[in-house]
């Protein structure tokens, strides 16, 4: 009789877990498909999204359009001076400015005078153009590089 008692105990206590899980399963899983379909949703609405669209979105405004407009004005299979900082943004810089090739060059703070010192007895020419990069400014600028050292690149 004992035995029997127990047996009936343990099928109960296994039915109050069921009962719990089946429970907690139907408050959880309407509310998980809920989110999924929100984020197919805002997939499906991110996948006519333009790359310019997209570069706005996860730098902004400034940096996107700053972008356009320098690869606008550099020839596609051209190089360019890249002068930063030290940003970690720098190598995303040159990466949206592909196939464009940088010359990396970094100066600490890029004021002209640290420019033309770390440039000051290089041997191999150096690009017509300068992409200057300063920390808290939020996009880059094209500036030619002989605006910068005063004189023409050799």
């Amino acid at each position: 009789m004992i035995r029997r008692w127990r047996d009936l105990a343990r099928v109960g206590i296994l039915l109050v877990l069921a009962l719990v899980f089946a429970l907690t399963l139907a408050r959880l899983v309407p509310s998980a498909f809920s989110r999924t379909r929100e984020r197919w949703r805002a997939g499906r609405a991110s996948l006519k999204a333009t790359e310019l669209d997209a570069r706005r979105a996860a730098f902004g405004r400034p940096y996107a359009d700053a972008i356009e407009a320098i690869r606008a004005t550099l020839p596609e299979h051209d190089s360019y001076l890249l002068v930063s900082d030290g940003m970690e943004i720098v190598f995303m810089t040159a990466y949206d400015l592909a196939p464009r090739r940088p010359m990396f060059l970094s100066t600490g703070m890029p004021t002209i005078a640290r420019v033309r010192e770390a440039v000051r007895g290089r041997r191999t020419p150096l690009p017509a153009w300068t992409v200057v990069m300063k920390r808290g400014v939020a996009a880059p600028r094209l500036v030619a590089t002989e605006s910068i050292l005063g004189t023409p690149s050799p």
